[in-house]
């Protein structure tokens, strides 16, 4: 069995985009979108350990109240999980709100942010609601801002009474690259478990 196949979906996708996105753990803070916590460490926020190791100061916008308060409670106290351990104060700033309502931000960052990440959250918004939330993003964004979601069509329901959960957009490297991203995909187009990585740098 060659090395890529016995790679777990987290494993390549933390392989893939640092090969895509160099320089990708250089700069210092970061806005995630979306970034939930399951009894595994990186299961359901694969990318946090990424940038919790790097030593970048994390704000995280959450909208679902029960993620939101595990997030809070991981922080405030640190745990063990399988695969790794969050320390306490892990995480700058934990916020319970909406990426559609990104003024619930102001005063948090003066300056923007690094990187803005929007990680397998695009799919979960209706397409009208989707462009100007990916432009308001870039905004905040100093250098960076990424995207992640499936490549194409992945149904998905509401997910332990989460509707946030829902996907409601299948979504194409097309849609991102009109929109001035670089794409790479992973898998095949409509297949679970593919995968879209956008990003698009500022010049400086």
């Amino acid at each position: 069995m060659d090395e890529k196949a016995e790679m777990t979906l987290k494993e390549r996708r933390i392989a893939h985009i640092q090969v895509e996105i160099p320089g990708l753990l250089k700069h210092k803070t970061i806005l995630y979108i979306g970034a939930k916590i399951k009894k595994r460490w990186g299961k359901g926020n694969e990318m946090l350990p990424l940038f919790v190791d790097a030593g970048y100061k994390i704000d995280i916008v959450e909208v679902f109240e029960q993620n939101y308060n595990a997030l809070q409670h991981f922080n405030q106290n640190g745990r063990n999980f399988l695969g790794g351990r969050v320390e306490a104060g892990a995480f700058r700033n934990i916020i319970h709100g909406n990426v559609l309502d990104l003024d619930i931000l102001e005063g948090l960052d003066p300056e923007g942010y690094d990187v803005t990440m929007f990680w397998h959250g695009p799919e979960h918004l209706d397409l009208p609601d989707l462009r100007p939330t990916i432009q308001r993003l870039e905004e905040r964004a100093k250098h960076l801002s990424i995207l992640g979601c499936p490549f194409g069509v992945y149904h998905q329901a509401a997910v332990n009474g989460n509707e946030w959960e829902i996907h409601r957009s299948a979504l194409y490297p097309i849609y991102f690259e009109r929109l001035g991203y670089t794409v790479a995909t992973l898998g095949r187009r409509d297949e679970k478990k593919s995968h879209i990585t956008a990003w698009k740098r500022k010049e400086q």
